[in-house]
């Protein structure tokens, strides 16, 4: 009867604090996940309205960010700016090698203004429901955002394709933040749509 007493202690312990742990970890997440929604509120806004003074803020202050046409990570190819570099760009109105056409390899070259129409904000993102930490969006091109910026969350606005066009005019905008200091910042601007 005591060894069943002590067994019983020892679940119940256990239990507890396996209870206070994953309660902790909760509480832990959902206050990242907080600040996440909240900092990815105020990028988005500031994306769809073209501020890049203000979104320069959001810039990873070690990392700067990355722009990539597609979701095919390249380090190589795609341009990384660090805040003050990317306002320098956006009002130098110049034009950059941004990566290369999906189907026939030729350069990006294209202003930042002229980017940003094609493959930033090329539709409505701040209307649609944002998905945290999950892809919607995916077709035949290598997904390894992940492996490139494994300490980041995710967060991807979705426009689903029409039936007009067989359902392959979908388009999306992700959006990658790593915590620095205790904050969110931006690392990566990622298009993706069908590609060939």
């Amino acid at each position: 009867m005591y060894k069943l007493r002590i067994l019983f202690i020892l679940i119940c312990i256990s239990a507890i604090s396996v209870l206070t742990f994953s309660k902790s970890s909760r509480e832990k997440f959902s206050d990242n996940f907080y600040d996440l929604k909240k900092t990815n509120q105020t990028v988005i806004k500031l994306i769809k309205n073209r501020d890049i003074n203000a979104l320069s803020k959001y810039v990873h202050p070690k990392k700067g960010v990355m722009f990539s046409p597609y979701s095919d990570l390249k380090n190589n190819e795609n341009v990384t700016l660090d805040k003050k570099e990317m306002v320098k760009i956006y009002e130098k109105n110049e034009e950059l090698v941004w990566g290369s056409y999906d189907g026939t390899g030729t350069r990006i070259l294209l202003t930042f203004d002229n980017y940003f129409n094609r493959f930033i904000y090329d539709g409505d993102f701040i209307e649609y429901e944002p998905n945290y930490d999950s892809i919607m969006g995916t077709g035949n091109t290598l997904e390894n955002m992940n492996s490139v910026f494994p300490n980041a969350r995710s967060v991807e606005y979705y426009i689903p394709g029409t039936e007009k066009y067989a359902y392959m005019d979908w388009k999306s905008l992700r959006l990658l933040y790593e915590m620095y200091k205790g904050k969110y910042y931006l690392v990566a601007v990622i298009h993706n749509e069908w590609t060939i």
